[in-house]
Protein backbone atom coordinates (compact mmCIF):
# COMPACT_ATOMS: atom_id res chain seq x y z
CA UNK A 1 0.00 0.00 0.00
CA UNK A 2 2.74 2.53 1.13
CA UNK A 3 4.53 1.75 -2.22
CA UNK A 4 1.50 2.40 -4.15
CA UNK A 5 0.59 5.38 -2.23
CA UNK A 6 3.95 6.50 -2.90
CA UNK A 7 4.14 6.21 -6.67
CA UNK A 8 0.91 8.15 -6.94
CA UNK A 9 2.50 10.90 -4.97
CA UNK A 10 5.46 10.32 -7.18
CA UNK A 11 3.12 10.67 -10.08
CA UNK A 12 0.88 13.86 -9.11
CA UNK A 13 3.99 15.90 -8.75
CA UNK A 14 6.22 18.04 -11.30
CA UNK A 15 9.07 16.41 -12.23
CA UNK A 16 11.62 18.08 -10.92
CA UNK A 17 10.40 18.17 -7.53
CA UNK A 18 9.58 14.35 -7.76
CA UNK A 19 13.21 14.18 -8.71
CA UNK A 20 14.77 16.11 -5.98
CA UNK A 21 12.48 14.44 -3.22
CA UNK A 22 13.55 11.04 -4.68
CA UNK A 23 17.49 12.15 -4.52
CA UNK A 24 16.75 13.62 -1.10
CA UNK A 25 15.37 10.74 0.55
CA UNK A 26 17.91 8.25 -1.20
CA UNK A 27 20.99 10.75 0.71
CA UNK A 28 19.25 10.06 3.48
CA UNK A 29 18.93 6.33 3.51
CA UNK A 30 22.74 6.12 2.77
CA UNK A 31 23.73 8.21 5.59
CA UNK A 32 21.19 6.20 7.91
CA UNK A 33 22.81 2.71 7.06
CA UNK A 34 26.47 3.97 7.05
CA UNK A 35 25.78 4.98 10.21
CA UNK A 36 23.83 2.16 11.38
CA UNK A 37 25.88 -0.40 9.79
CA UNK A 38 29.50 1.30 9.91
CA UNK A 39 30.17 0.98 6.42
CA UNK A 40 33.67 0.95 4.81
CA UNK A 41 34.19 -1.21 2.17
CA UNK A 42 36.17 -4.07 4.28
CA UNK A 43 35.88 -7.77 5.49
CA UNK A 44 34.68 -6.54 8.43
CA UNK A 45 31.97 -4.94 7.23
CA UNK A 46 30.82 -7.98 4.95
CA UNK A 47 31.04 -10.08 8.04
CA UNK A 48 29.13 -7.77 10.42
CA UNK A 49 26.92 -4.79 8.98
CA UNK A 50 25.86 -6.55 6.00
CA UNK A 51 24.98 -9.33 8.17
CA UNK A 52 23.19 -7.40 10.23
CA UNK A 53 21.32 -5.69 7.54
CA UNK A 54 20.00 -8.56 6.04
CA UNK A 55 18.68 -9.71 9.22
CA UNK A 56 16.93 -6.82 9.76
CA UNK A 57 15.59 -7.11 6.37
CA UNK A 58 14.59 -10.92 7.30
CA UNK A 59 16.79 -11.50 3.94
CA UNK A 60 19.22 -14.15 6.00
CA UNK A 61 17.55 -17.20 4.33
CA UNK A 62 17.81 -19.19 0.76
CA UNK A 63 13.48 -18.87 1.11
CA UNK A 64 13.59 -15.21 1.70
CA UNK A 65 15.59 -14.66 -1.66
CA UNK A 66 13.10 -17.25 -3.32
CA UNK A 67 10.25 -15.36 -2.34
CA UNK A 68 12.01 -12.04 -3.24
CA UNK A 69 11.54 -13.55 -6.87
CA UNK A 70 15.56 -13.83 -7.59
CA UNK A 71 14.96 -17.59 -8.53
CA UNK A 72 11.80 -16.97 -10.62
CA UNK A 73 14.07 -13.90 -12.49
CA UNK A 74 17.21 -16.01 -12.73
CA UNK A 75 15.10 -19.59 -14.26
CA UNK A 76 14.04 -16.56 -16.69
CA UNK A 77 17.18 -15.66 -17.61
CA UNK A 78 17.95 -19.68 -17.97
CA UNK A 79 15.63 -20.61 -20.49
CA UNK A 80 17.22 -17.76 -22.64
CA UNK A 81 20.80 -18.93 -21.71
CA UNK A 82 19.74 -22.44 -22.60
CA UNK A 83 19.76 -21.29 -26.35
CA UNK A 84 23.55 -20.28 -26.49
CA UNK A 85 24.81 -23.24 -23.79
CA UNK A 86 24.98 -26.97 -23.41
CA UNK A 87 26.43 -28.15 -20.52
CA UNK A 88 28.28 -31.59 -20.85
CA UNK A 89 29.04 -34.09 -17.92
CA UNK A 90 31.29 -32.43 -15.22
CA UNK A 91 30.98 -29.21 -16.33
CA UNK A 92 33.23 -26.77 -13.94
CA UNK A 93 31.37 -23.81 -12.69
CA UNK A 94 32.03 -20.98 -10.48
CA UNK A 95 30.12 -19.39 -8.70
CA UNK A 96 31.80 -15.65 -7.49
CA UNK A 97 30.60 -14.06 -3.82
CA UNK A 98 28.03 -16.81 -3.43
CA UNK A 99 26.61 -15.22 -0.20
CA UNK A 100 24.09 -18.12 1.18
CA UNK A 101 24.98 -20.17 -1.93
CA UNK A 102 21.62 -19.07 -3.87
CA UNK A 103 22.36 -19.03 -7.65
CA UNK A 104 25.27 -21.83 -7.24
CA UNK A 105 22.39 -24.11 -5.61
CA UNK A 106 19.54 -22.93 -8.17
CA UNK A 107 21.89 -23.30 -11.02
CA UNK A 108 22.79 -27.38 -9.79
CA UNK A 109 19.80 -27.83 -9.57
CA UNK A 110 18.70 -27.25 -12.76
CA UNK A 111 21.78 -28.18 -14.38
CA UNK A 112 22.92 -31.59 -12.91
CA UNK A 113 25.70 -31.73 -14.55
CA UNK A 114 27.25 -28.81 -13.05
CA UNK A 115 30.15 -29.42 -10.35
CA UNK A 116 30.14 -26.10 -8.58
CA UNK A 117 32.84 -24.46 -7.27
CA UNK A 118 32.02 -21.06 -5.19
CA UNK A 119 33.66 -18.54 -2.80
CA UNK A 120 32.52 -15.28 -1.00
CA UNK A 121 34.47 -12.37 1.39
CA UNK A 122 32.43 -13.67 4.70
CA UNK A 123 33.20 -16.29 6.07
CA UNK A 124 29.93 -15.92 7.80
CA UNK A 125 28.27 -16.50 4.02
CA UNK A 126 30.81 -19.78 3.34
CA UNK A 127 29.63 -21.56 7.10
CA UNK A 128 25.80 -20.73 5.60
CA UNK A 129 26.83 -22.18 2.34
CA UNK A 130 27.70 -25.09 3.24
CA UNK A 131 25.05 -25.62 6.50
CA UNK A 132 22.31 -25.45 3.55
CA UNK A 133 23.97 -27.49 0.82
CA UNK A 134 21.53 -29.73 -1.03
CA UNK A 135 23.89 -30.85 -3.66
CA UNK A 136 26.29 -32.86 -1.59
CA UNK A 137 29.54 -33.63 -2.76
CA UNK A 138 28.94 -31.74 -6.09
CA UNK A 139 30.20 -28.46 -4.01
CA UNK A 140 33.26 -27.26 -3.27
CA UNK A 141 32.99 -23.69 -1.16
CA UNK A 142 35.81 -21.66 0.61
CA UNK A 143 36.20 -18.11 1.74
CA UNK A 144 38.52 -16.22 -1.10
CA UNK A 145 39.60 -12.35 -2.46
CA UNK A 146 37.79 -11.52 -6.16
CA UNK A 147 41.55 -10.29 -6.75
CA UNK A 148 43.52 -13.28 -6.72
CA UNK A 149 41.06 -16.46 -7.21
CA UNK A 150 42.86 -19.66 -5.10
CA UNK A 151 41.94 -22.35 -3.75
CA UNK A 152 45.39 -23.05 -1.14
CA UNK A 153 47.78 -23.31 -3.66
CA UNK A 154 45.57 -23.93 -6.66
CA UNK A 155 44.84 -20.64 -8.90
CA UNK A 156 42.36 -22.54 -11.49
CA UNK A 157 44.52 -20.97 -14.53
CA UNK A 158 42.11 -21.56 -17.96
CA UNK A 159 39.98 -24.23 -15.55
CA UNK A 160 36.22 -23.21 -15.46
CA UNK A 161 33.94 -24.01 -18.16
CA UNK A 162 31.26 -21.26 -17.08
CA UNK A 163 31.40 -18.72 -14.42
CA UNK A 164 28.14 -16.54 -13.07
CA UNK A 165 29.05 -12.94 -11.40
CA UNK A 166 25.63 -11.69 -10.40
CA UNK A 167 24.84 -8.73 -8.28
CA UNK A 168 28.63 -8.40 -7.62
CA UNK A 169 30.39 -5.60 -9.41
CA UNK A 170 28.02 -3.14 -7.61
CA UNK A 171 29.99 -3.55 -4.29
CA UNK A 172 33.27 -3.48 -5.55
CA UNK A 173 35.88 -0.06 -5.70
CA UNK A 174 36.79 0.23 -9.31
CA UNK A 175 40.74 -1.04 -8.96
CA UNK A 176 38.91 -4.34 -7.29
CA UNK A 177 36.23 -4.59 -9.90
CA UNK A 178 38.97 -4.06 -12.69
CA UNK A 179 41.24 -6.42 -11.13
CA UNK A 180 38.11 -9.15 -10.50
CA UNK A 181 37.36 -8.97 -14.85
CA UNK A 182 41.37 -9.83 -15.25
CA UNK A 183 41.06 -12.23 -12.23
CA UNK A 184 37.85 -13.59 -14.43
CA UNK A 185 39.86 -13.82 -17.64
CA UNK A 186 42.51 -15.94 -15.71
CA UNK A 187 40.31 -18.39 -14.77
CA UNK A 188 38.09 -19.53 -17.18
CA UNK A 189 38.92 -21.18 -19.89
CA UNK A 190 39.59 -19.94 -24.07
CA UNK A 191 35.63 -21.32 -24.74
CA UNK A 192 34.14 -20.93 -21.76
CA UNK A 193 31.40 -18.50 -20.20
CA UNK A 194 30.71 -15.75 -18.30
CA UNK A 195 26.95 -14.65 -17.06
CA UNK A 196 27.57 -11.34 -15.45
CA UNK A 197 24.62 -8.81 -14.29
CA UNK A 198 25.17 -5.93 -11.56
CA UNK A 199 22.79 -4.58 -9.18
CA UNK A 200 21.92 -1.21 -9.66
CA UNK A 201 19.22 -0.26 -6.51
CA UNK A 202 20.19 2.17 -3.91
CA UNK A 203 22.15 0.56 -1.04
CA UNK A 204 24.91 1.18 0.89
CA UNK A 205 26.90 -1.12 -0.33
CA UNK A 206 26.20 -0.81 -3.97
CA UNK A 207 29.39 1.60 -4.24
CA UNK A 208 29.95 1.13 -7.97
CA UNK A 209 26.92 0.96 -9.92
CA UNK A 210 28.38 1.99 -13.45
CA UNK A 211 26.06 2.59 -16.83
CA UNK A 212 25.47 -0.99 -18.50
CA UNK A 213 27.45 -0.30 -21.92
CA UNK A 214 30.81 0.69 -19.27
CA UNK A 215 29.72 -2.68 -17.71
CA UNK A 216 30.04 -4.41 -21.46
CA UNK A 217 32.71 -2.38 -22.55
CA UNK A 218 34.77 -3.04 -19.50
CA UNK A 219 34.41 -6.66 -19.63
CA UNK A 220 35.46 -6.80 -23.04
CA UNK A 221 38.59 -5.04 -22.38
CA UNK A 222 39.01 -7.56 -19.54
CA UNK A 223 39.45 -10.55 -22.45
CA UNK A 224 35.91 -11.62 -23.23
CA UNK A 225 33.52 -10.96 -26.65
CA UNK A 226 29.91 -10.60 -25.44
CA UNK A 227 27.75 -13.30 -26.82
CA UNK A 228 24.20 -12.04 -25.94
CA UNK A 229 22.36 -9.71 -23.71
CA UNK A 230 19.90 -12.10 -22.14
CA UNK A 231 16.54 -10.83 -19.68
CA UNK A 232 17.04 -9.27 -16.32
CA UNK A 233 20.20 -6.99 -17.58
CA UNK A 234 22.08 -9.91 -17.91
CA UNK A 235 24.82 -10.48 -20.37
CA UNK A 236 26.52 -13.61 -21.64
CA UNK A 237 30.73 -13.16 -22.60
CA UNK A 238 32.49 -16.00 -24.36
CA UNK A 239 36.53 -16.45 -23.75
CA UNK A 240 37.56 -16.30 -27.42
CA UNK A 241 39.71 -19.15 -28.33
CA UNK A 242 43.48 -18.57 -29.37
Amino acid sequence: MKSRLGRAVADWLPAPLAGWLRRTRNAFVLAYQRRRYRFTYSREFYEEGYHQKLSEHTGGTLEYWEAQGYRDRLMRVCNELDRYLTFGPHTRYLEIACMYGKTAFWLAQRYPQLDVWAFDFSDRFVQATRAVNPIGDRLTVWRGDVTDIRLDDQRFPAFFDFATCLDVTEHLPDDVYQQMLSELARVIRPGGHLLLMQGNTIAVEHIHVVPEDELVRDTQHAGFELVQELPERHYLFRRPQP
